[in-house]
């Protein structure tokens, strides 16, 4: 998969990889997901009308 990230975005991302001494972009946005996900509950699953049902699981 690829992305494109504007400006703006690069920017921050390339100053975060400099706080952090990350050379790889790949892998920075890697570290970025895998620590956001454990805080971000996913759906179990969807009704017809595409609403979240109330149950949530962790992500990972």
């Amino acid at each position: 998969m690829r992305i494109t990230l504007n400006a703006t975005s690069m920017s921050r991302l390339l100053r975060i990889m400099s706080w952090r001494g990350v050379e790889s972009p790949t892998h920075m946005i890697n570290l970025l997901l895998a620590e956001a996900l454990p805080q971000q509950p996913i759906p179990i699953s969807e009704d017809v009308h595409d609403h979240s049902n109330t149950k949530q699981e962790r992500a990972i």
